[in-house]
C-alpha cells in the first residue's frame, strides 16, 4: 500500500508543469518541412540571473521546462545536429502558467531568414490550464496607483471578481487562502477585517515592494491551491539579479494644512489628526554572478488617525458628533479616579490611536547547478495598533465603548500586538528530462 501511494505521490508531480511558486514552457521543435525533430536540445536562459533550464525534444519533437522563475525575460535556445543554431529572446512566463512556444527551425545549408514561433489553443482538458485566475507581472504591480501603504490587496481589488475589503465572489475576506512562496500566510488569529498575515493589526507582512509576482486563483484546477472560498492569493517574492540594484522610497499623508476648517457655523470644532508616514528601501545584488543571489527589503509605517469621532455634551471642542454623557459628568469621573485611586483615565475625546509596522524581508537564491536551484526566504514583521475598549459582554446588554450613547476613556483601552517571523526553503530538482521535483518546506509563527 504504501509503495502503491509512493508511485501515485510521483506520478502526479510529474504531470505538474506549473508550479506554485514557478513556472513552466513547452513546446515542439519542427523542421523547415513541418518534420518532428527527437532529441534537439532545448536550453532557456533567465537573462537577468543567467539560471539555464535544459530539456531534450521527445519522438514528437516535444519538450517541457518546469520550475522556472516567473517573469523573465528569457532566451530560448535550439540546437540540433545539421540545423541552425536558433534563439528566440524576450520571452515572459506569468506565475503558475505553462507558456507554449512552437519553434520551427531550418537546416544548416539554408539562409535563416526568420523564425517561426507559434502558440495556438489545445482543447478543454490539457496541462496548460489553470482555471479562473489572473496574473499580475511586477510591472503591473508597480504602475498600481496607491494612495498610502502599498499591500497586496491594493492589486487584487482590480479582479473582476473582486468586491470590498478584500473580498472575492461575496465571501468574506478572511475565507481567501495567502500563499508567499509556496508557504500559507493568512492571518492565524482570524481576527481584523484582512486575511493576511498582519491583519489583525490592519498591516501586511510583506512589502509589495517585494512582490515579483502575483496570481489571483478564484476556480484553479491545480489541486494544492486550495482551502478557500473566496480567492487562492499566490504571490512569489523578487529575488537578486547579476545587475546591483534598488530604490528607496517615502511617502507622506497629512491634514496639516490651511485648508482644513475650525468652525461649523457659529460651533469651533477641532479637526481631528490624520497622518501617516512610510518609507521602504529595498535592494537585489549577485554575490557570485550567474549563481547566488541576494535581495533584501524593508518598510516602516507610521500611521495616526483619531481615537473616536465621538465629543461629549457640552464640550468646549465638540466635533460633528455628541456622545449623550455630558462634558461634566466625565471630568468629574477622571477626578474622581484620580484623587480615590491614583489612577489616571486619561482623555475621552479628541485624543489620537496609532498604528505602527516595521517589515524586513531577506532572500538568497542560489543556483547549484543546471539541475537543482535552492531558494531560502526570512520575513520579520513587528506590528502594533491601539484599540478603544472592548465592547463584548456576557449578558447580551450595556455599552462600554463610544456611541452616541457612552464615552471611554484612553487609559480604558489597549494595544493589538501582531508579529510575524516566517522562513521558507524551497529546492527545485530536474532530476530527468521528463521529472521534476519541487520541494517546498516553511515554518511560520504569529504572536
Amino acid at each position: 500500500m504504501k509503495k502503491i501511494i509512493f508511485i501515485l505521490i510521483i506520478f502526479l508531480s510529474a504531470l505538474s508543469h506549473a508550479q506554485v511558486t514557478g513556472s513552466a514552457m513547452s513546446g515542439t521543435v519542427k523542421s523547415n518541412k513541418g518534420e518532428a525533430l527527437p532529441g534537439a536540445t532545448v536550453e532557456i536562459v533567465h537573462k537577468p540571473t543567467g539560471t539555464k533550464y535544459f530539456s531534450t525534444t521527445n519522438f514528437d519533437g516535444g519538450y517541457a521546462a518546469q520550475g522556472l522563475r516567473p517573469g523573465g525575460p528569457y532566451t530560448l535556445k535550439v540546437t540540433f545536429i545539421g540545423y541552425k543554431t536558433t534563439e528566440i529572446t524576450e520571452i515572459n512566463v506569468g506565475l503558475g502558467n505553462n507558456l507554449t512556444v512552437n519553434v520551427t527551425i531550418d537546416e544548416e545549408q539554408n539562409a535563416l531568414e526568420e523564425v517561426v514561433i507559434s502558440t495556438k489553443s489545445k482543447g478543454n482538458f490539457n496541462k496548460g490550464r489553470t482555471g479562473a485566475s489572473q496574473q499580475f507581472s511586477n510591472r503591473e504591480i508597480t504602475a498600481v496607483p496607491v494612495l498610502g501603504a502599498r499591500s497586496i490587496n491594493a492589486v487584487t481589488k482590480y479582479n473582476a471578481n473582486a468586491g470590498a475589503n478584500g473580498t472575492f465572489g461575496g465571501q468574506d475576506s478572511r475565507l481567501n487562502n495567502f500563499t508567499i512562496d509556496g508557504s500559507v500566510f493568512n492571518n492565524g488569529f482570524g481576527l481584523g477585517s484582512d486575511s493576511q498575515a498582519g491583519g489583525r493589526t490592519g498591516s501586511t507582512a510583506i512589502s509589495l515592494d517585494a512582490i515579483e509576482q502575483l496570481q489571483v486563483n478564484i476556480a484553479p484546477y491545480d489541486v494544492r491551491q486550495s482551502g478557500f472560498l473566496g480567492s487562492g492569493i499566490n504571490a512569489v517574492t523578487r529575488s537578486g539579479t547579476n545587475q546591483i540594484e534598488g530604490s528607496v522610497y517615502t511617502s507622506t499623508r497629512s491634514n496639516k494644512k490651511d485648508f482644513i476648517g475650525t468652525h461649523a457655523g457659529d460651533v469651533k470644532i477641532k479637526p481631528g489628526r490624520f497622518e501617516e508616514k512610510i518609507w521602504g528601501a529595498r535592494i537585489g545584488a549577485p554575490i557570485i554572478k550567474d549563481k547566488l543571489f541576494f535581495f533584501g527589503n524593508f518598510e516602516t509605517i507610521d500611521n495616526t488617525s483619531p481615537a473616536t469621532n465621538f465629543t461629549s455634551t457640552g464640550s468646549p471642542q465638540s466635533s460633528g458628533q455628541i456622545s449623550l454623557p455630558t462634558y461634566t459628568e466625565m471630568q468629574t469621573l477622571s477626578n474622581f479616579m484620580k484623587d480615590k485611586f491614583g489612577y489616571t483615565t486619561g482623555p475621552w475625546e479628541n485624543y489620537d490611536s496609532s498604528k505602527e509596522s516595521k517589515k524586513f524581508l531577506a532572500r538568497i537564491d542560489w543556483n547549484i547547478n543546471n539541475n537543482h536551484k535552492l531558494t531560502a526566504r526570512y520575513v520579520f514583521h513587528n506590528s502594533s495598533s491601539d484599540q478603544l475598549t472592548s465592547n463584548s459582554n456576557s449578558l447580551g446588554f450595556g455599552n462600554r465603548t463610544n456611541s452616541v450613547l457612552a464615552m471611554s476613556f484612553q487609559n480604558s483601552g489597549y494595544t493589538i500586538l501582531d508579529n510575524t517571523r516566517s522562513i521558507v526553503l524551497e529546492l527545485n530538482s530536474q532530476l530527468s528530462n521528463s521529472w521534476h521535483n519541487n520541494f517546498i518546506g516553511g515554518y511560520d509563527k504569529q504572536i
